[in-house]
């Protein structure tokens, strides 16, 4: 093999895979040659190793190899390493510690370099630097992808792959075709796709190197947002079951009328169903005839039943009806997602919590739980929500310690750089994020304690048994749970803040009762915690002697994803937040109101951030405003432009949340 034009891929990187490969499966290890160090990429299976190695062997000597990447751990890209090992014991295998777990089964004895804990980068000695993408559940939980930034290459691991069996290595039109038949059958879901082909349409890639299939050299762009848009995970979805075959609407509607059976005596299920044109079996729910069609009856059963009977029936049976409309494919009924319905649940939820919060005694939240009151709860954690929160603190601060001289503490939980997570690997990570945080304070709960998901992703625990010292120490527990847990997709850290009942036990609260000044020291300790940098726990601060000034924010970006989650975090802080999806709004926006601080992305439409900070600059009125970047685009000349422009903040994204929330605090309290 020769060091040519015919298997150079990009400058100085080399596929140096097995051309006569049997199977529909090629696979595609890349060698990529910078001096004298030498990194390989996905080396391969047992069955290619060694046309592998006599390729790579031709273009330079194995010693030189001093990374091996491994995107995922399957055998068909990895199972070589032993072998690989006899050939040279040098290297050090560079791969999430996702990966390292299983790759371990492999006998493998070479150093690991986990990615996960040297911020996702690869600095060779002349200073090239390889960045890696988590890729996470395409298809492995631990899989990344690689980027040599100097040739703008992608090494992209099972994205972009193919069963494509073809005698060259560079792809055409026609690879489109098989890569779509690929990723619809071994990508879970394109809303776990779809977040990272958003990321690499950033990144201005020149070249795929997948790990199956073809390389992409040419309209690499094309390809990405073919991904993005594609509707994968065909063979992942559960198959429908047919109405038909269960029986008929009919049975479907009689199967909810049975439940009912379990709860409520015959004459209360007659009276529910009157009005209806049907003809019941000897027990109410087996329904023998209806009139009308088969959706008619779905329709007007619920109808039915709401008008007879009303909403607290319909709450009953909801996740059946739930369960049954995913099985059958069948329209959930109209009459339980109104908005009507709505509201009239929340109320009647409400009231339900109230009444249970009045017959509490000192045992009141397990009363509470034995009321079985679910839609209160946070619908990802399972956890209380802020308004039952509130409800329950009132009644344990302000109720009850009137006539108790035990004391009651509580600590308010908030990640400090959540945002990251949705950004860098999707909604579903982030859900999980929330779900392993519950996990964790249920693991750290002490009996009798409370925990609850307020508003903003903001958790609390109340201890209504131990003072400000032992709550402390729960928090510390938890925090150095969090930091160490391997539960979340990537490193977490937390921010906390602590304050007891004794604090405000005399304290002139005014029109606020004590509950609702016990809450506020707290969450005055946790945004303290954060603008200190996060990951520590406060709980000494004078309560009264800080006070944020409000200041008015207008964030500029496109993703709608991105806008959201940083309005619900600094309008957590108590500013005034303004949002814009294009240049052109921002900039109306800027001279109608006169923000104190703009956020905003460099790529907008209509007017890049580069172009309204230019337009901003002219203007009398908002040439002093502070002006922000947050973008995926930070190079070189960007840089240079932003500095050009007075620009002294410029932040890439994925960013930390607390280094953009420090950032505003300290500009507007300098602007105050």
């Amino acid at each position: 093999m020769k060091r040519d034009t015919e298997r150079e891929i990009a400058g100085e990187i080399y596929w140096v895979g097995d051309q006569q490969a049997s199977g529909d499966m090629r696979c595609n290890p890349y060698l990529l040659i910078d001096g004298n160090e030498a990194v390989l990429f996905d080396p391969g299976s047992v069955l290619d190793f060694e046309k592998v190695i006599s390729n790579v062997k031709e273009i330079v000597p194995l010693r030189k190899i001093k990374y091996v990447v491994l995107s995922h751990q399957d055998p068909d890209l990895c199972s070589c390493l032993p072998m690989l090992e006899k050939e040279n014991t040098d290297f050090k295998i560079v791969t999430h510690w996702r990966t390292k777990i299983l790759i371990k089964y492999y006998g493998v004895k070479s150093e690991f370099y986990m990615v996960d804990e040297n911020d996702y980068k690869l600095k060779l000695k002349s200073g090239r630097e390889i960045q890696f993408i988590p890729t996470p559940y395409l298809h492995f939980p631990g899989a990344i992808a690689s980027y040599d930034i100097k040739s703008k290459t992608l090494f992209s691991g099972d994205l972009f792959g193919s069963m494509e069996s073809s005698e060259g290595i560079f792809a055409d039109e026609s690879y489109i075709t098989g890569m779509r038949a690929f990723h619809e059958n071994y990508m879970p879901s394109t809303q776990i796709m779809r977040p990272v082909m958003e990321t690499f349409l950033l990144m201005g890639i020149e070249t795929i190197a997948p790990q199956h299939g073809l390389v992409i050299n040419k309209n690499v762009k094309d390809y990405i947002t073919i991904l993005r848009n594609l509707e994968c995970g065909i063979f992942l979805n559960s198959v429908k079951k047919s109405v038909k075959d269960y029986g008929g609407y009919g049975s479907i509607c009689s199967l909810i009328i049975k439940k009912y059976t379990d709860i409520f005596s015959d004459a209360e299920i007659l009276e529910a169903l009157s009005g209806m044109n049907i003809e019941t079996g000897d027990r109410p729910f087996e329904i023998l005839s209806y009139g009308g069609t088969g959706l008619q009856l779905w329709e007007n059963l619920f109808e039915a039943i709401f008008n007879n009977k009303g909403i607290k029936w319909l709450i009953i049976i909801e996740s059946l009806v739930e369960k049954i409309c995913k099985e059958y494919d069948m329209p959930f009924p109209e009459i339980m997602v109104s908005e009507f319905i709505k509201s009239q649940e929340e109320a009647i939820v409400l009231r339900h919590e109230v009444e249970a919060l009045k017959m509490q005694s000192s045992n009141a939240d397990q009363s509470i739980l034995s009321k079985g009151v679910k839609t209160s709860r946070c619908a990802i954690t399972g956890l209380y929500s802020q308004v039952f929160f509130m409800e329950y603190l009132k009644m344990v601060i302000d109720s009850e310690r009137e006539e108790s001289e035990s004391p009651a503490s509580i600590i308010l939980i908030d990640f400090d750089d959540l945002t990251r997570i949705k950004t860098a690997f999707g909604q579903e990570e982030y859900d999980n994020a929330l779900k392993s945080m519950s996990y964790i304070l249920k693991h750290e709960r002490k009996s009798g304690h409370m925990l609850f998901r307020l508003d903003s992703g903001i958790f609390a625990y109340l201890c209504s048994d131990i003072s400000k010292e032992g709550a402390v120490e729960i928090a510390e527990n938890i925090r150095n749970e969090v930091r160490n847990s391997k539960k979340f997709i990537d490193e977490m850290t937390i921010s906390e803040g602590v304050a007891d009942y004794a604090e405000i036990e005399g304290m002139e609260t005014e029109s606020k009762s004590k509950a609702v000044r016990m809450y506020e020291a707290a969450l005055l300790r946790l945004r303290m915690a954060k603008n200190r940098g996060g990951d520590i726990v406060v709980s000494d601060t004078d309560i009264l002697g800080i006070e944020y000034d409000n200041g008015k924010v207008l964030i500029a970006d496109s993703d709608e994803t991105n806008r959201n989650v940083l309005k619900a975090y600094l309008e957590n802080r108590e500013y005034n937040v303004l949002t814009a999806a294009d240049g052109e709004e921002a900039a109306e926006l800027a001279y109608k109101e006169l923000p104190e601080l703009i956020i905003s992305e460099i790529m907008l439409p209509k007017m890049d951030g580069f172009l309204l900070r230019e337009n901003l600059l002219h203007n009398s009125y908002t040439k002093n405003i502070p002006f922000i970047v947050i973008s995926n685009l930070k190079n070189e000349n960007s840089l240079k432009r932003a500095f050009g422009l007075g620009i002294t903040h410029y932040l890439k994204k994925p960013y930390m949340i607390v280094e953009i929330l420090g950032i505003v605090d300290s500009k507007l309290k300098e602007k105050a």
